[in-house]
This record gives structure tokens, C-alpha cells and sequence, in this order.
């Protein structure tokens, strides 16, 4: 009798990925024990103010901490100029930066570029508490105290202004919890690569939101291992980035959502919504277009969701995947015309 051999199993991504990290965390461990008091174990952001690309950096205070913006709002328009426009607020994710959202995966069609194309509209990104330039504060964390912040620092720059809110990964659920608890800067809510309810236990999620695992590694390799799992189109965006990324911010901001869900209140919801499911990022996470269904199936507001074939979890920096962003934003919330 012949032996059968079927084809051999592929090791899932994230498991390939998991024992890296896991090695690599052990070979941090003397550096872990002798540095555990110290919570400033990252290359710090540049400090000076700019302007350039027609983005102009702005601070804030807000919720008790110092908030970082980069805006496409002019240096002294005045209100009634800005206020006749308008505005979109791009909150990023766990890890990444306002500056990305300019930068990747180039300064002529990023998501600042595309959506500076629209006719009227006025684009601002936020460095979420612990990243980037806004302030670093130890845990915890949660994305209704984000949401705080970010709503925060939008009524001290723009008062009385509503936003068409775009979030990736945390920064969408920061976005969820505006259009709750904020409703007075939501026009409407875009955004992928997270759920109604994160609170489902996945392995992947779970262990590299381990404290001691994130801080083991550092940034670089974190994000190497991240840009493995999330089988991200352009490689090399996260690790450069990560230079940036605060690595207690990415800590306290990654335990922060582990528990969320606000399925329980999506009859709350009166904001216009734009669910997006890049296909890789289905496939990695579980953000797919039938769980969405799943999870407003009781929302009484607006929800459109769209399907993208060929982009990940970080579909905002891979080529082609702001320009199809911003084209459903124009076509579910009616922004902007063409410039």
C-alpha cells in the first residue's frame, strides 16, 4: 500500500510571527529587568514647531494634557473662513502618527493630498495621548478617555465645528465613542480595521498586547512582527514610523481596547456611518463585511459598507488606498467637491 501525502500545512502568519516576538522578548529579558522603571524607552519625535506641504503643526490643551495636530486649516482665516468649509478629522491607530497620514505612501497622494483635492475641505490629524508629539501619561487607558481627548482638542481649535471623522484600528473606535458620547464634532464616522465589539478573544491581538512582550521588543521589532501578521502591502511603513511611536503610548493604547463594545448601544447612533473592510484585513482580524452587518444590525443611523479587494489593515498608506478611501467618503457623506 502507498503512502498518501497530502500537501504540507502552511504555519498560520500570526504564529510565525508570535514565536519571533516570543524569542525576541526573551533575548530583551536583561534589558526588561534592569529598565522596568523607566517608561521613556523611545526615540523622542522632533520637538520644533513647522510648516511645510501645506500642513502647519498645531498644539493643544485638552483633557489635562498637551495635544499635537497637523492641519490643512490656514494661520488666521478667521472663524467665519473656516467655518464655511468642510472639515475631515483623521484619528490614526495604535502605533501610528498624524504625520503618516501626509507621508505614506507619498506626500502627492496620501490621505491629507486626496482629501485636500475636495473642494472645501479642511483636513486635520490628531496624534492620540501617548503617540507621536501629544503627551505620553501613564495607564491606563481606554478609548472613551481618547475619545475625551480628541473631542477635547477639537472644540479648543475648531469650536463649535462638526467633523467628518475618518479612524484607523483604535482611532475607528475612538470614532464609534464620538458619535456616542460627542455627538456635537460628529458629522459622520468613517473607517477600518476595528469592531463594534473587540472583546472577542483573538490569540494575536492578545499577545502582543502584552506589556511585557511590547516592551521586551521595542518598537522596531513590534512593528516587524505587526507588518507579518497584518500581511501589509507596503512593507516597511510601520517599522519606519515606529521610530516615532512612544513606546508606552503603544502599550497602554494597545490594552486599551481589549475590552470594548458598544454593541449594546447602536440604537444610540444618529451620525451617518462608513464601514470599510479592506479583504486582508478580514482575513487577518475578522473585520469583514458580514460582521459588520452583524453588529448595526439595530442601528437606526445611516451605514454603508464597502468591500476593498488587494488592501490590508493599512490600507490608508498602501498605494491606491486613500484615493479609494476618500472616494467613498465623497460618496456616502457627500464631501467636498472636486478641486
Amino acid at each position: 500500500m502507498s503512502e498518501r501525502r497530502g500537501s504540507p500545512r502552511r504555519m498560520p502568519r500570526w504564529w510565525i510571527a508570535a514565536a519571533l516576538a516570543a524569542l525576541a522578548a526573551w533575548e530583551g529579558l536583561p534589558q526588561q529587568l534592569l529598565h522596568t522603571r523607566d517608561t521613556q524607552w523611545y526615540v523622542e519625535a522632533p520637538t520644533a514647531d513647522w510648516k511645510r506641504d501645506g500642513v502647519r503643526s498645531v498644539f493643544v490643551t485638552a483633557n489635562g494634557i498637551r495635544v499635537h495636530l497637523e492641519t490643512t486649516a490656514e494661520e488666521g482665516a478667521g472663524e467665519a473662513a473656516v467655518a464655511a468649509r468642510q472639515h475631515v478629522l483623521i484619528v490614526p491607530g495604535t502605533g501610528t502618527g498624524a504625520g503618516m497620514f501626509r507621508r505614506w505612501p507619498s506626500k502627492d497622494d496620501s490621505m491629507v493630498a486626496e482629501l485636500s483635492k475636495r473642494k472645501g475641505v479642511v483636513v486635520t490629524a490628531v496624534d492620540l495621548r501617548g503617540h507621536g508629539r501629544t503627551t505620553v501619561t501613564p495607564g491606563p487607558y481606554s478609548v472613551e478617555l481618547l475619545a475625551e481627548d480628541v473631542a477635547g482638542a477639537m472644540r479648543s481649535a475648531f469650536p463649535g465645528e462638526k467633523f467628518h471623522v475618518y479612524g484607523l484600528s483604535v482611532g475607528m473606535g475612538v470614532a464609534m465613542v464620538l458619535a456616542l458620547d460627542h455627538k456635537d464634532v460628529v458629522a459622520s464616522i468613517s473607517g477600518n480595521g476595528f469592531l463594534f465589539d473587540r472583546s472577542v478573544f483573538q490569540f494575536d491581538a492578545w499577545f502582543f498586547s502584552r506589556p511585557f512582550v511590547t516592551r521586551a521588543l521595542g518598537m522596531q521589532l513590534l512593528a516587524t512582527a505587526a507588518e507579518m501578521v497584518l500581511d501589509i502591502n507596503e512593507r516597511g511603513v510601520f517599522v519606519e514610523e515606529s521610530r516615532h511611536m512612544p513606546l508606552e503610548g503603544f502599550v497602554q493604547t494597545s490594552l486599551s481596547w481589549l475590552d470594548f463594545n458598544v454593541t449594546h448601544r447602536m440604537h444610540e447612533y444618529e451620525a451617518p456611518m462608513l464601514l470599510l473592510s479592506p479583504d486582508k484585513d478580514a482575513k487577518a482580524t475578522g473585520n469583514s463585511k458580514a460582521q459588520f452587518l452583524r453588529e448595526t444590525a439595530g442601528c437606526r443611523a445611516k451605514v454603508d459598507i464597502v468591500e476593498f479587494a488587494g488592501f490590508s489593515h493599512f490600507m490608508p498608506f498602501e498605494r491606491g488606498g486613500p484615493r479609494r478611501i476618500v472616494e467613498a467618503m465623497v460618496r456616502s457623506h457627500g464631501l467636498g467637491e472636486s478641486a
